[in-house]
């Protein structure tokens, strides 16, 4: 754990929030000028230099952009999406329409501690605030270059415009659900002490019960930590998500019918193993694991047609009840390595982002898509321009894994700035440690057995 962020991050809010935090997700989409790609690269190289150099604890004197001094934001990115008719973003062939390119800036952060009910688009508006005003000279920099940006406005002139090309997930899902950034580092810190504790009993001799272990850790420790509630799975909200679903019953069988009409003439992607898509993925994949912890982003065009739109929106809407109310414990499906993840919609609905923050290498990740979800997965990206062909929606696809992974290299866009607060802190890391906590505070809320088996 890094001890610079755990004292800046401190300890006396986290201790007495006792309740779950609400998180959310930004993705501000900004068209750049023609002209403007060049000078733009410069400003993204240099803040991606002393972003990575702080994430190695050593963060620069005049940084840019500081995100550690955004205490709410998780993980951030900047991404240069090309633009629509980019050849990379329809592997299933034929053309679109050209756009320009764009400026992306995702985010995953924290509503108020313990705030359950905070609403969105206040906290949106409050994120973007505390960004510009530790970041203005990065923000002028990036956005000088994108259409429309005001450049000398006030701050407010200036949250306003970003605030207004926000573009709301279509499902997201957060591997820690509930837990704020200064929670998950402090149960981090908290599990790394109780792991010491644990060490130098070791040294007396083989441990004793569970029981008495965890009685010598609060004594060793010298107090317990704030209870903290365990993840439940949302049952009234799926429901009523659900019933949302039940007037589209009458037209399954036609739809399923039409579906499976246009699956037998889509055009799946054919892997070409060239020297061009050899250098787009090193393009793509630069930056890649430096840490534990890594960054996926893909743009793809969506199939034609009014059909597959709706389609693809009913599918995202499923995804995203389920990975808000049902996948709440760590796992997205049987997927153990992601910490947060979204879909969101471009062109009015005609290309498909999807940025990830993983845990390991990307063949694994990706390894982990084919063999754990691939049903729910081809289910979305079924419905975009050359995925694997398909069987009534959800059906083969992924499960055609070296083709599924040569069309995901193929769709894959650079991250050109990526952070996280905690890159070397996994998944299943964080999720441990809040149940670690959870058994300190709580004899009862984790069975002592469960509770030494996590720690050891």
């Amino acid at each position: 754990m890094d001890a610079r962020l755990w004292s800046m991050l401190g300890t006396r809010r986290v201790r007495d929030a006792i309740q779950p935090t609400r998180q959310f997700v930004l993705n501000i989409v900004a068209p750049i000028r023609g002209e403007a790609r060049a000078p733009l690269d410069i400003v993204l190289d240099r803040i991606a230099a002393e972003t990575l150099q702080a994430m190695h604890g050593h963060r620069p004197n005049d940084a840019l952009v500081d995100f550690g001094a955004v205490p709410n934001i998780h993980y951030a990115r900047w991404v240069l999406i090309p633009g629509r008719g980019d050849h990379y973003q329809s592997p299933g062939g034929g053309s679109a329409p050209h756009g320009p390119d764009a400026l992306a800036l995702n985010a995953w952060y924290d509503g108020p501690e313990g705030q359950w009910a905070a609403d969105e688009g206040h906290e949106r508006q409050s994120l973007v605030g505390t960004l510009v005003a530790v970041a203005r000279r990065a923000i002028d920099a990036l956005y000088e270059h994108c259409l429309d940006y005001p450049r000398g406005a006030t701050d407010a002139g200036v949250v306003g415009y970003l605030c207004a090309r926000h573009r709301p997930a279509a499902a997201l899902y957060f591997g820690a659900p509930g837990r704020s950034r200064r929670q998950i580092v402090y149960e981090a810190d908290l599990a790394r002490r109780v792991r010491l504790v644990i060490d130098s009993l070791r040294t007396e001799g083989p441990l004793p019960d569970a029981s008495a272990v965890r009685t010598r850790v609060l004594a060793e420790l010298g107090e317990a930590p704030a209870p903290f509630p365990p993840q439940h799975r949302a049952w009234a909200s799926l429901v009523g998500r659900g019933l949302a679903l039940v007037p589209l019953l009458p037209a399954l069988p036609l739809a399923l019918l039409w579906l499976r009409v246009l699956e037998t003439h889509d055009r799946a992607f054919d892997p070409v193993y060239s020297k061009s898509e050899r250098e787009h993925v090193e393009i793509t994949t630069h930056g890649e694991n430096l840490f534990f912890e890594n960054p996926l982003s893909n743009v793809v065009e969506v199939k034609d047609g009014w059909f597959r739109r709706q389609l693809l929106k009913v599918v995202l809407f499923s995804v995203g009840t389920l990975g808000k109310d049902y996948f709440v414990r760590g796992r997205l499906g049987k997927i153990p390595s992601i910490h947060a993840a979204h879909w969101y919609l471009l062109d009015d609905g005609r290309r498909l982002a999807f940025v990830s923050n993983y845990d390991s290498s990307w063949e694994s990740y990706l390894g982990d898509f084919i063999d754990q979800a691939s049903s729910g997965l081809t289910a979305i990206w079924s419905n975009t321009s050359g995925y694997p062909r398909t069987r009534f929606l959800a059906f083969a696809g992924a499960s055609a894994g070296d083709r599924f992974k040569a069309w995901s290299h193929h769709i894959q866009v650079r991250t050109r700035v990526w952070y996280s607060a905690y890159p070397s802190l996994s998944i299943v890391e964080i999720n441990d440690a809040t149940l670690i906590r959870r058994g300190l505070a709580d004899e009862r809320a984790v069975p002592p057995d469960q509770w030494l088996a996590r720690v050891t």
